[in-house]
């Protein structure tokens, strides 16, 4: 197989990422698997999360969230 270079700043394979927040008073984590630095200063992380989930919802009920690289 030939090598081939990539030109950007993306992990391939990204690594796993547990996404916490509250959910109705409790604590609700999940895990992600499409994460990305989207820039360096500022530190930003984009994370990709399925609006089908709870987690969201709870991004959204309480305008915070935690991210945790195991």
């Amino acid at each position: 197989m030939k090598m081939v270079k990539i030109d950007n700043n993306v992990f391939i394979p990204m690594p796993v990422t547990l996404v916490g927040c509250l959910l109705k008073g409790k604590a609700n984590f999940m895990t992600a698997g499409w994460v990305s630095r989207v820039n360096a200063i500022p530190p930003w992380i984009g994370i990709g999360i399925n609006r089908h989930n709870a987690t969201p919802e709870g991004i959204s009920e309480n305008n915070s969230f935690s991210i945790c690289f195991p």
